[in-house]
C-alpha cells in the first residue's frame, strides 16, 4: 500500500497605500501714502492684510488581503496539518502644513523703520523727515498669520488565518487468516485469528501443533470416534408443536453422535415427544372425589391428593403398599364424564427431599385404568419411577372415574414402602 501526502497552503496579501499633500500659497500686501490733515494731529492708516490658506489632505488607504489555503491529504496514517497565515498592514500618513504670513505696514511717509523722527528735517535712514514736529514713523504695524495643519492617518490591518486539517485513516483489519494447513505429516500450522498490517498486506502468525494421529487436510486426525457406535438414537422430542423423531445410525464427530430426524407438525399439540390427540386443557382433578385402598387419613389422607397443594407445601397423602405391585390403589371419581388427555404425579424424590416423613418414599408406578361404565379398562403400565412422572393416554378417553391400580413404592430410597403423593393432576381435552 502506497502512502500519498499533499499540502498546498497559499497566502496572498495585496496592500495599496496612496497619499496627497496640499500646497501652500504666498500672499503679498501693499500700502498707499496718506498725507496728514491740516489739524496737524490726525493720521489715517489704511492697512489691508489678506491671508488665504488652503490645505487639502487626501489619504487613500486600500488594504486587500486574500488568503487561499488548499489542503489535500491522502493518508494511510494520521496526518495533522496546521497552516497559520498572519498579515499585518500598518499605513501611517502624517501631513503637516504650516503657513506663516508676516505683513509690516509702511509708515505714512515711507519711513521704513521703527525709529522716531524727533526733529523736522531730520534724516532717518536716508530720508528727510517732513517739516513737522511730529512722529515721522509710528511703530510699524505687523500682521502675522500662522496656519498649521497636521493630518495623521494610521491604518492597521491584521489578518490571521489558521487552517487545521486532521485526516485519520486506520490500517485495515486483519481478521481473515488463511486456512490451517499441514506443515508436515505430523505437524499442523494453526494460524492466529488476528494478524498485523505491514503496509501492503496482512501477516498472520501461526502455531505449530503436533498431531498425535497425523495431519491431513489442514486438521489433526481425530480418533475419538474409533470406539463409538452411533446406533442408539435419543427419544423423540417436541419443539413447540413439532415432533422430532430420531433414527439410527448416526454420525460420530469429535466423539459425539448426531442422528438424522424427521419433523412432524402436530394437529393439536406436542408433549413429551409425542403429538397429542387433543389440545391439552385445564386440570380436572380438583372437581373429582379422591379415595385410596388404605393408608393415611385426615391431614395425610385421600383429600390431599387433589387439593392443588404441591410439594413445596409438604401437603401429602400416603398409600399403604410395598415396593412390589399388588392390590393397592388410588382413585378419582367425577359426577359427570370427563374427556381426558393424561395425568401427572407429584411425588417425592427417592434420595433428595425436604419434607418431613418423605424418606425417599417415591411412588414408582402402577396400572392406569379408566371406567367405561361397566368395568375398568387398562390403558397402560408405569414402573421404575423415582421422582415426579407424567402419563399420556393412548388416545383421549371419556370417563367418570380414573384410578391407578397396583401402586407401589420405589425400591431405591431409604424407605421402600407406603409411597406418598403430594398432588395428582389430570388434564382434560379442550
Amino acid at each position: 500500500m502506497r502512502i500519498l501526502r499533499t499540502e498546498m497552503p497559499v497566502g496572498l496579501v495585496v496592500a495599496l497605500l496612496a497619499g496627497a499633500a496640499a500646497g501652500c500659497a504666498e500672499l503679498t500686501s501693499k500700502a498707499g501714502l496718506v498725507e496728514p490733515d491740516d489739524d496737524g494731529g490726525a493720521d489715517s492708516d489704511s492697512n489691508s492684510d489678506t491671508d488665504a490658506d488652503t490645505d487639502v489632505d487626501t489619504d487613500t488607504d486600500t488594504d486587500s488581503d486574500t488568503d487561499l489555503d488548499t489542503d489535500t491529504d491522502t493518508d494511510t496514517d494520521t496526518d495533522t496539518d496546521i497552516d497559520s497565515d498572519t498579515d499585518t498592514d500598518t499605513d501611517t500618513d502624517t501631513d503637516t502644513d504650516t503657513d506663516t504670513d508676516a505683513d509690516t505696514d509702511a509708515c505714512p511717509y515711507e519711513c521704513y523703520t521703527t525709529a522716531l523722527c524727533a526733529l523736522a528735517g531730520e534724516v532717518v535712514d536716508g530720508y528727510t523727515c517732513p517739516d513737522i514736529g511730529d512722529v515721522c514713523c509710528a511703530v510699524g504695524g505687523t500682521d502675522s498669520d500662522t496656519d498649521t495643519d497636521t493630518d495623521t492617518d494610521t491604518d492597521t490591518d491584521t489578518d490571521t488565518d489558521t487552517d487545521t486539517d486532521t485526516d485519520t485513516d486506520t490500517d485495515p483489519p486483519c481478521t481473515d487468516p488463511p486456512p490451517d494447513e499441514c506443515l508436515t505429516a505430523d505437524v499442523l500450522m494453526d494460524y492466529e485469528d488476528v494478524g498485523t498490517w505491514n503496509g501492503e498486506e496482512c501477516e498472520y502468525d501461526y502455531e505449530a501443533v503436533a498431531c498425535e494421529n497425523g495431519c491431513e487436510g489442514g486438521v489433526c486426525v481425530d480418533d475419538s470416534c474409533a470406539e463409538v457406535d452411533c446406533d442408539t438414537p435419543p427419544p423423540a422430542e417436541c419443539i413447540g408443536d413439532v415432533q422430532q423423531t430420531f433414527y439410527a445410525p448416526g454420525i460420530c464427530c469429535d466423539g459425539v453422535c448426531s442422528y438424522p430426524h424427521v419433523e412432524t407438525n402436530c394437529q393439536f399439540s406436542c408433549f413429551l415427544g409425542a403429538c397429542q390427540g387433543c389440545q391439552i386443557g385445564d386440570n380436572a382433578a380438583p372437581a373429582a372425589t379422591a379415595s385410596t385402598s388404605g393408608g393415611g387419613t385426615g391431614s395425610v389422607g385421600p383429600a390431599q391428593l387433589n387439593n392443588e397443594l404441591l410439594e413445596d407445601t409438604c401437603s401429602f397423602c400416603w398409600i399403604s403398599a410395598t415396593s412390589e405391585p399388588a392390590d393397592a390403589w388410588m382413585e378419582l371419581d367425577w359426577l359427570a364424564p370427563q374427556t381426558l388427555w393424561g395425568l401427572w404425579i407429584d411425588t417425592t424424590h427417592y434420595e433428595t427431599f425436604d419434607c418431613p416423613f418423605a424418606d425417599g418414599r417415591a411412588l414408582a408406578g402402577g396400572t392406569i385404568q379408566w371406567w367405561d361404565g361397566l368395568a375398568w379398562v387398562d390403558d397402560g403400565v408405569v414402573s421404575d419411577q423415582s421422582d415426579d412422572w407424567t402419563y399420556q393416554f393412548t388416545a383421549p378417553i371419556t370417563t367418570s372415574a380414573l384410578r391407578i391400580y397396583g401402586v407401589h413404592a420405589s425400591d431405591l430410597g431409604e424407605v421402600t414402602q407406603n409411597p406418598i403423593v403430594y398432588e395428582w393432576e389430570v388434564y382434560a381435552c379442550e
